[in-house]
């Protein structure tokens, strides 16, 4: 499952060509999951892989977004929280919940999720921008919005996730904050 669909050698990510007004690319396909009850979707050329949820360890210290670590045959791997990083409540541990490995900005990073509810393709054409309404942190990620199987799904931006990931918990922790966690909180399944 290393490679789920690289079938462009010219890769143009949507958000780009969301302001191209002849749409150079025909179609895209999606990585369809929920994430606080809504419908995101991720470009199938940016996922690995999906997994099942192994155990996270926690890891002391680290911001609110980061769930902790896995081994990934062999390889530790940072699992972070799309909902946090989305300014929402952290995803809930469930048996539907996965992993969504993805590679941006260089780096590969593990995304928990509620579910992956499948795989979906549409034309270009089909992609808008995002809503004006969105917050800071949402708007600077979710980059489009397209409707795949008559359900809206915002469109991700992971090389901006994952540079988020990475340097939103550098800022400064303000007085009276505090990032630590239970360690017995983020284990999976």
């Amino acid at each position: 499952m290393e490679a789920l669909n690289r079938e462009t050698s010219h890769y143009q990510p949507a958000a780009e060509l969301i302001a191209l007004p002849d749409r150079a690319r025909e179609a895209f396909s999606f990585i369809v999951m929920l994430v606080c009850g809504e419908r995101f979707a991720v470009e199938i050329e940016k996922v690995l892989e999906i997994i099942r949820v192994p155990r996270i360890t926690w890891l002391p210290g680290a911001p609110p977004h980061i769930r902790g670590l896995i081994n990934m045959r062999g390889s530790i791997l940072a699992v972070a929280d799309p909902a946090v990083l989305l300014s929402n409540p952290p995803v809930e541990m469930k048996p539907q919940n996965r992993i969504v490995v993805v590679e941006g900005a260089a780096v590969k990073l593990g995304l928990l999720v509620e579910e992956v509810a499948g795989v979906e393709s549409s034309p270009a054409s089909a992609l808008e921008k995002s809503l004006p309404t969105l917050s800071g942190p949402q708007r600077q990620i979710i980059v489009a919005q397209v409707e795949l199987e008559g359900k809206l799904s915002g469109v991700l931006d992971i090389d901006k996730l994952v540079e988020r990931a990475r340097f939103a918990g550098s800022r400064k922790q303000q007085p009276g904050q505090s990032q630590r966690r239970e360690p017995g909180g983020n284990n999976g399944n």
